[in-house]
């Protein structure tokens, strides 16, 4: 783990190819799942926890699953395409809940570009937050991939009532410059070393930040870090993130 810039660590060495890629990009691989299409992935033989809502974020209503524990000390919106029930189970472990949460409806997630409409899925995830909060009274944080992680930053740019960000195999460049620079909440981002080129760009989104973040690095990892030789590690610091910031600790 090697030590970072004036207000961001590396924890370095945490890749996926570049899955995540442009819709534009001549030749560029169609992302493997959409970051908000289903918030709670394959129908498993039990049910999964919480009850299902439905989230305001005009024009559309956006279907979501809640999970609470008892006495959460915080409230997570989840919105990822791979690996959300780990990361929303490991949270729970650790005294949080979770909002699973679709950021497109069912009609929507068909068309590829919309996935990359930055600020289409911020209004939303911001929205979705301050449901959250007024419905829980709990403090707030989001976790994402791909594009989403943008919405994420930008969404808490807007609104100081996100309280921490967590990104996984994210897209954190595709925020505006101004977003990255204005973002309070304390940032973490999760990435294979391996995967030079997501590696890069999330190192880019990090030298615009103004406020508190940090870059985990994941050694010998060239795809999803929610894989099974790394799910513990980043669903542990995912736990810690959340936890240390959504309590108020620094």
């Amino acid at each position: 783990m090697r030590s970072g810039d004036l207000t961001g660590d590396v924890y370095g060495p945490l890749r996926r190819d570049d899955a995540w890629a442009d819709p534009a990009r001549p030749g560029g691989p169609p992302p493997r799942t959409s970051p908000v299409s289903d918030p709670l992935g394959p129908p498993g033989p039990a049910a999964w926890p919480g009850e299902s809502v439905v989230v305001p974020a005009p024009p559309v209503r956006l279907t979501a699953r809640l999970t609470l524990p008892e006495r959460p000390r915080g409230v997570v919106a989840v919105t990822m395409g791979n690996g959300a029930r780990t990361v929303a189970t490991a949270l729970h472990d650790g005294g949080l809940g979770t909002l699973l949460l679709d950021l497109l409806t069912a009609e929507e997630t068909g068309d590829r570009h919309l996935l990359f409409d930055v600020p289409l899925l911020a209004r939303r995830l911001g929205a979705a937050c301050h449901w959250l909060g007024a419905r829980t009274g709990l403090p707030v944080g989001c976790a994402g991939d791909g594009p989403a992680s943008a919405a994420a930053i930008e969404a808490a740019a807007m609104d100081p009532g996100i309280r921490a960000i967590v990104s996984l195999d994210g897209r954190p460049e595709l925020a505006s410059p101004s977003a990255l620079a204005r973002v309070r909440a304390p940032v973490l981002l999760v990435v294979g070393e391996g995967e030079t080129r997501l590696l890069g760009r999330n190192r880019l989104a990090a030298g615009w930040m103004r406020g508190r973040h940090q870059t985990a690095e994941l050694p010998g990892v060239a795809r999803s870090v929610i894989a099974a030789g790394t799910a513990e590690l980043v669903t542990t610091l995912s736990r810690d993130w959340f936890g240390r910031h959504l309590d108020g600790r620094s």
